[in-house]
């Protein structure tokens, strides 16, 4: 099994070389993303497991191992996990492992991914505004990582507008700015990239247009959540379906 996989690797990295190290980590953590990417979340553990014995032991002693990416993984494993102190602290001590390029972008999408976050659990209010600080930064800066920069400001701006009855423009403005933004990028990334990230305004625009109504419609909610559910070029499924059920839950409340 893969935690056999993970176990045996904490038994044997001592008796292998830094370079085989490294090979055998990237191998397993590789493996990892994509059983996380397919949903299936009870691997994390592992991957965090993993990501500890690589930083306790010094395995990326070769910089050239130490990417934005593998920090943004961690960071976000970290997240996932609710290990909020734990990925505070490994955000501010080994930001300064990356390349000095990426520092800048990367401190500030992890610390905006942190902070959204803890919005789901404690101080909403007050986490999204800092959340926002940070995020807002990388989105003026025309971030390497901008749809990631801005699938996230769109999220806290819709919940905002949903938990706190925020203005909706501001969610309409910046979807429009959002969407504006991603057309011009057709010469820069992937067609799948850039309509994923398209249908995924859309689905926002139509949870707006539902939520807009004087009485939430529970077919068109329905609906909207099977196009969600069997589109196969969607970022953000599980949040959209989330926010869904929300709107489900006030509907029924009424």
């Amino acid at each position: 099994s893969l935690e056999n996989l993970v176990v045996h690797f904490e038994q044997s990295y001592p008796k292998f070389s830094l370079v085989d190290n490294n090979i055998l980590f990237l191998l397993l953590q590789n493996y990892l993303a994509t059983q996380i990417r397919n949903n299936k979340k009870d691997v994390l553990h592992l991957g965090m497991r993993l990501y500890k014995i690589w930083l306790k032991e010094d395995f990326f002693d070769n910089k050239s191992f130490f990417s934005k990416t593998t920090f943004t993984n961690i960071a976000s494993t970290g997240l996932l996990l609710k290990e909020f102190e734990w990925t505070k602290s490994f955000i501010e001590k080994y930001v300064d492992f990356l390349p000095e390029v990426d520092r800048y972008e990367a401190k500030l999408y992890a610390l905006g991914g942190l902070h959204y976050t803890k919005a789901q659990t404690e101080h909403p209010k007050e986490n999204y505004e800092i959340a926002k600080k940070h995020l807002l930064k990388l989105d003026a800066n025309q971030s390497l990582n901008h749809t990631r920069v801005r699938s996230l400001l769109v999220r806290i701006y819709y919940e905002e507008y949903i938990q706190y009855n925020k203005d909706v423009e501001i969610v309409e403005r910046y979807l429009a700015a959002y969407e504006m933004k991603m057309k011009r990028q057709l010469d820069k990334i992937s067609t799948q990239r850039i309509k994923a990230n398209l249908n995924f305004i859309s689905m926002v625009k139509k949870l707006l247009l539902i939520k807009s109504k004087m009485k939430i419609d529970g077919k068109k909610l329905e609906k909207l959540q099977q196009s969600v559910s069997k589109s196969n070029h969607l970022i953000q499924k599980e949040w959209l379906i989330k926010m869904i059920e929300k709107l489900d839950c006030m509907n029924e409340s009424e």
